[in-house]
């Protein structure tokens, strides 16, 4: 396991239910419904059979980032690789329509074979696109970016200002540098209105929620600044809540601080010695989190 920084934190939450992700149905799967039932599901564009498949072969990680969209219009997925997101909420009815993006051919052609299988091509479109590349402004509502590292993260995000600009709203899983995500969103007008956590096969994953609105988020950067970092590294969101997985990520990054402290007990070299002050601010920033939960 790399060596952690507070910018490297991985968090993430318990996935919501089927009832949950599809918006208060009943969870009995598609072979239990009547033929009238299953008449109304179709007629509301919703394909029970296809979304119940879907979600048993979505992880944890990917079952929670659905679970933040809150659906209608087009949802463009960036970096869709099998498409099961789009697949799992055009198929239960929480977005009319999507666009299923990947700068390479291989996913792409694994995204269409599900998209066939679930009998949505009329309604989802792949498209081969750097980030945003190929999308244009106002062509989506929702924009899902998962998977992908912070800087990457950020960078689709600038590269194409007018496109991320004419979106409703965000759902993004970074993998790394979380407090730069979250950061960026503030200066340019997304406050972070929901977040989610995922322990996941021994990792932490973030999950995020960001719409419009310039006021609440040079709040929440304000807040930000007077805790000196903390909700940026860890969640404002997370915090507020006292979220039991972030609990267990403070925990844990405590540990592995305080045994690399131990490792720097004597540093003899100006690396090691700086590096030993990195080591205790962040864990200083870690006190603070869990003051904060403790508030």
């Amino acid at each position: 396991m790399r060596e952690l920084r507070a910018e490297t934190q991985k968090i993430g939450q318990q996935p919501k239910t089927a009832a949950e992700l599809t918006a208060g149905e009943s969870t009995r799967t598609a072979a239990e419904l009547t033929a009238g039932e299953r008449a109304k599901t179709a007629a509301d564009g919703t394909d029970r059979e296809s979304a119940d498949k879907i979600r048993r072969l979505m992880s944890m990680r990917l079952r929670t980032v659905a679970g933040m969209v809150r659906g209608g219009g087009c949802l463009a997925d960036i970096g869709t690789d099998h498409a099961y997101v789009p697949v799992f909420l055009v198929a239960s009815g929480q977005f009319e329509r999507a666009l299923a993006l990947d700068i390479n051919a291989g996913p792409l052609e694994r995204a269409r074979e599900n998209i066939r299988e679930a009998r949505l091509e009329n309604r989802i479109r792949t498209r081969l696109s750097d980030g945003m590349a190929a999308l244009n402004p106002g062509e989506a509502s929702t924009a899902v970016i998962a998977g992908m590292g912070g800087a990457l993260t950020v960078r689709i995000l600038e590269k194409d200002p007018k496109v991320t600009a004419s979106l409703e709203e965000l759902v993004l899983q970074p993998q790394s540098e979380i407090f730069r995500v979250r950061t960026w969103l503030w200066q340019y007008g997304w406050y972070i209105d929901d977040e989610s956590m995922v322990l996941e096969d021994g990792k932490y994953y973030p999950v995020m929620r960001a719409v419009h609105d310039v006021e609440m988020a040079e709040q929440q950067a304000w807040e930000d600044h007077v805790r000196r970092g903390i909700s940026s590294c860890f969640g404002p969101k997370l915090l507020e809540r006292k979220d039991e997985v972030l609990k267990s990520y403070l925990e844990w990054e405590k540990q592995v601080k305080e045994e690399v402290l131990r490792q720097l007990d004597s540093p003899t070299s100006e690396g090691a010695m700086l590096r030993r002050k990195q080591v205790e601010a962040e864990l200083e920033r870690n006190r603070e989190a869990w003051n904060r939960i403790r508030g």
